[in-house]
């Protein structure tokens, strides 16, 4: 059926017939003809036959076992649930932006548009720097002009760090994926997943990058530690064989890292609490 229809017209091999959204319409204890249901009287008669000709209606109707609308969300949605719920509130409830409405150029702002950036230059990582900073801006066009000139500045900084760091080397490195989508299954729904960088690391396992361009705060762990545990469990996905998986939060204006490692039975552990946590999640868009 097209989205939002609820009436199949039928063909010359089917017959015409109402979709029920609703089971209060029907008794769902025992048989009916579909001239019976209400509603029906209204319906064209098929040319094979009149309405009580028609085949029974269903007995009953059941729930399926599996939900056909599962909850679905982002790694970073559902880490903000967890660290930051009045900010969540804000950003995905009633739709505002992350920073103060009366401030549309404050630097909250603009922190923000230099991440998008600094993704952009980072994905195409290996080509010069003038080449990476003007495709970052025409990619992520500055919503502020007067920010222009500042924000050359400080992407040109921050990939100048990158290039002199251990990680530069991983992310040229001929088998290593950049911006790597995965959608995790869990029990209660789904979480979209963009993992800015898997690589190899020294001991041959595969390890995982997440780029942040602003600074290690005791505020942003709780958040931080989620996103990890959900890329690390992708990871699993790809790579069962590991025992252990590495995960590396790079801040890229200084160069400072965070540094993350989960076995299996942590993993499950995450597993089982991201669960818990995405039903919660489902409870709150509901309200």
């Amino acid at each position: 059926l097209p989205a939002g229809e609820t009436f199949f017209a039928g063909s010359e091999q089917t017959h015409s017939l109402r979709i029920y959204t609703d089971p209060d319409q029907i008794d769902a204890k025992s048989p009916h003809q579909p001239s019976q249901i209400p509603g029906n009287a209204a319906l064209p008669t098929p040319d094979s036959g009149a309405a009580d000709e028609w085949p029974p209606a269903l007995d009953a109707l059941r729930p399926l076992t599996d939900k056909i609308a599962r909850t679905e969300c982002s790694a970073t949605e559902l880490a903000l649930f967890a660290g930051d719920r009045p900010q969540y509130y804000q950003q995905h409830i009633l739709g505002l932006p992350p920073w103060p409405l009366e401030d549309p150029q404050s630097e909250q702002r603009r922190a923000l548009y230099l991440g998008q950036l600094m993704h952009a230059a980072l994905e195409k990582w290996g080509e010069d720097s003038e080449f990476l900073i003007n495709y970052a801006l025409i990619a992520h066009p500055a919503p502020n002009t007067h920010w222009q000139a500042e924000l050359r500045a400080d992407l040109g900084n921050m990939l100048g760090n990158f290039g002199t760091s251990p990680y530069a080397v991983c992310a040229q490195q001929q088998d290593s994926q950049r911006e790597t989508r995965f959608a995790l299954q869990i029990k209660n729904g789904i979480i979209h997943v963009a993992i800015d960088l898997v690589y190899r690391g020294d001991d041959d396992t595969w390890q995982l990058l997440d780029y942040k361009t602003g600074k290690p705060s005791s505020k942003r762990a709780i958040m931080h530690r989620i996103q990890m545990q959900i890329y690390a469990l992708c990871l699993q996905q790809l790579y069962p064989q590991q025992t252990h998986y590495r995960a590396t939060i790079y801040y890229a204006a200084s160069g400072q890292t965070e540094n993350f490692a989960f076995d299996h039975p942590q993993l499950a552990d995450a597993r089982q609490a991201l669960d818990d946590l995405l039903a919660q999640l489902a409870q709150a868009r509901s309200h």
